[in-house]
């Protein structure tokens, strides 16, 4: 079957993170897989040949690909294990890699000519971009966020991912320079107490336009886009570290307890002493 831009509704079958994964046997799968290195390094060896992991590209694996991933030490890659099309949504069990010597290719999911979407040129290795990358994490925390409904669930990892692919296969659209510069900022300095006030003062714009800008090239405001930052780094120190809820909090540079704990809640629909349990 040849898959065409407008027959894309992805179904997401699981959402992972690895660390420091080295298979040392090559393996197959049967379904497609997507694999988004969060840190620079490691390798990927598909069909013989081997890409070096970069956060600014993503590869993917095809059914019946041989491939082999090696990692550095505590490096992180998110894997995405996906149909392009819902057509065997049904099959909601995880669908595991396999030595080649055991691989049956009679299982593949879903055989697809990708040629039409990609213009018959290689497509192992597709360019992303910042906003994808934070895409790709948001996919890999909501997935292990408990969920009384998996249609639900299903539905809204599906949604993500389409987004993301949509980022892959359309034409990118350029962030402007400027406006990156004060997103990596935030980024890298969002323990501190940021205003509008202070990064116009860094950056030596009105704070208005500053607002303007980043609600322009990213859909969300200063504010939006620093809470977002802050609680993405939340699940981190839930997951990895002994923190109370309230030094956390803190150490995040959330003005209150209460507004942390209102803030996670709306974002991921659960508290966060439930999440840690």
């Amino acid at each position: 079957m040849k898959l065409g831009i407008c027959d894309i509704r992805p179904f997401v079958r699981r959402v992972g993170v690895a660390e420091g994964l080295v298979q040392n046997e090559t393996v197959k799968s049967y379904d497609h897989r997507l694999l988004i290195p969060l840190d620079n390094g490691g390798e990927v060896i598909i069909n013989g040949e081997t890409y070096f992991l970069n956060v600014s590209n993503v590869y993917l694996i095809t059914p019946d690909e041989p491939y082999k991933v090696r990692l550095l030490e505590h490096q992180k890659m998110v894997v995405v294990n996906f149909d392009w099309t819902m057509d065997s949504a049904s099959q909601h069990n995880l669908v595991l890699s396999t030595t080649v010597e055991k691989y049956n290719s009679e299982k593949i999911i879903q055989k697809l000519d990708l040629s039409e979407i990609f213009g018959g040129e290689k497509h192992t290795v597709l360019h992303t971009g910042l906003a994808n990358l934070e895409l790709a994490k948001s996919m890999a925390e909501r997935y292990y966020i408990p969920c009384e409904n998996n249609e639900i669930k299903d539905m809204m990892l599906s949604g993500m991912f389409m987004q993301f692919i949509c980022g892959l296969i359309l034409p990118p659209r350029r962030i402007s320079g400027k406006a990156e510069e004060i997103y990596v900022y935030m980024c890298e300095n969002y323990k501190k107490p940021l205003t509008l006030n202070s990064l116009a003062e860094k950056f030596n714009f009105h704070p208005t336009y500053i607002n303007r800008l980043l609600s322009g090239e990213y859909g969300e405001s200063f504010r939006q886009l620093l809470i977002k930052i802050r609680l993405k780094q939340a699940v981190s120190l839930l997951d990895n570290s002994s923190l109370s809820i309230q030094e956390i909090s803190n150490r995040l540079g959330f003005y209150d307890y209460k507004h942390f704990q209102q803030s996670f809640k709306k974002y991921y629909g659960i508290t966060p002493s439930q999440y840690r349990n």
